[in-house]
């Protein structure tokens, strides 16, 4: 199992990005841990306002304070086993580099415990160095690997004078910088449990080319082809097909799903009693329908208001992209004119969603509260 992550521990940044789902009173209230954020996105355009972090181990915000509460799905409503993802994932992976680019065939090597610490939320790749980086807040480099070997701080100080560099203080000060443009070819940030085996891979195709070339190289391009494993890896279409995760979860649910408890169906059908309910997630509604169905029972829409898929965050609240009409489950190629209540749609934007919302609250100045795994989500 993936045991305390002591000595590669995730960077304390994304204590900052997160929402505890740990609720004090099922009806209205959340506790707020020290370090915790909470995200509420007004009604100003492409506007989101974050609390301080809390000063007291009981300070509480109530949902009855908004007017529309969301929720993404993926590790947030749907919680996964997350032992068994990451296992099948890495494995997927590996036999892509392998098989389809060509890759060292040590990356199929069986996973060890060791293996499994390695691969966590918030570590940085350094892209062309070959470097796997722990970070703290104020983008200082706390822990280094050059593929899967553990540096010394001389050895990392060497390297990043300062313990620091461009990327990781652009990181630290505006994480999206990072996420598109010249600098998404020198750094990649792991943020979540669909994409954390990529530092596993990297690493050991780090450790693999040292190893032919007898010593480190000036520059690793090794990122293009992780990438093309994991978009292999998640298209959207495997599903119907049964094809990469989608398959694997498709055919065996119990193995890589947790069913949400009761209290928590529960709690969703009080919070929709007092405050228009959404879902915001980036999957699409085939595997929606499938994983929720699992999770929150067959009747699972009727928790929601409304509910978006394949929404392509972030870009979903900073571009009007339209909102596509989902029949049987699938995209269609229709966009939608007048979103309504108890539907599922597929992409859209922000703007309208909340056009939505004023519609069915009466209230043009909304307050909106989003829960979601990690603020930086792109689909």
């Amino acid at each position: 199992m993936i045991r305390n992550l002591g000595f590669y521990r995730t960077a304390q940044l994304y204590k900052h990005f997160s929402i505890r789902k740990r609720v004090k009173q099922v009806t209205d209230k959340i506790e707020i841990f020290p370090g915790t954020t909470v995200h509420s996105i007004s009604n100003d355009r492409y506007s989101f306002a974050y609390s301080n972090p809390a000063k007291s181990d009981m300070d509480t915000f109530k949902f009855t304070d908004y007017d529309c509460i969301g929720f993404d799905l993926d590790n947030t409503l749907l919680r996964y086993n997350v032992t068994n993802l990451v296992c099948m994932e890495y494995e997927i992976l590996a036999k892509f580099l392998v098989k389809i680019r060509g890759y060292n065939e040590s990356l199929l090597k069986p996973l060890t415990d060791d293996d499994l610490d390695f691969m966590q939320k918030g570590l940085l790749l350094d892209l062309e160095r070959g470097n796997v980086l722990r970070i703290s807040p104020d983008g200082i480099i706390r822990r280094a690997c050059h593929g899967t070997c553990l540096l010394n701080m001389d050895q990392i100080r060497e390297i990043y004078p300062e313990q620091k560099s461009e990327i990781t203080d652009t990181f630290c000060h505006n994480i999206m910088a990072t996420w598109n443009g010249p600098l998404s070819e020198k750094v990649r940030s792991l943020l979540d449990y669909f994409d954390i085996v990529a530092s596993l891979a990297f690493a050991r195709i780090v450790d693999a080319l040292d190893e032919e070339h007898g010593s480190f190289l000036d520059r690793y391009n090794i990122w293009p082809d992780v990438l093309a494993g994991l978009i292999y890896m998640f298209s959207r279409e495997h599903f119907q097909s049964s094809n990469g995760i989608f398959g694997h979860i498709k055919r065996n649910p119990e193995k890589y799903l947790r069913k949400c408890s009761l209290n928590t169906i529960s709690w969703l059908k009080e919070i929709k009693k007092k405050s228009a309910t959404f879902l915001l997630t980036g999957s699409n509604a085939d595997y929606v329908n499938f994983t929720a169905s699992y999770a929150l029972g067959e009747d699972w829409q009727s928790l929601f208001d409304i509910v978006i898929c394949f929404a392509r965050k972030p870009g979903f609240f900073i571009t009007n992209r339209p909102f596509l009409d989902v029949v049987n489950n699938d995209e269609t190629d229709t966009a939608s004119q007048d979103l309504k209540r108890d539907e599922m749609y597929s992409q859209g934007n922000w703007n309208e969603l909340l056009e939505f919302f004023a519609r069915i609250t009466g209230k043009t100045n909304q307050q909106c509260l989003y829960g979601l795994s990690q603020l930086s989500s792109n689909n």
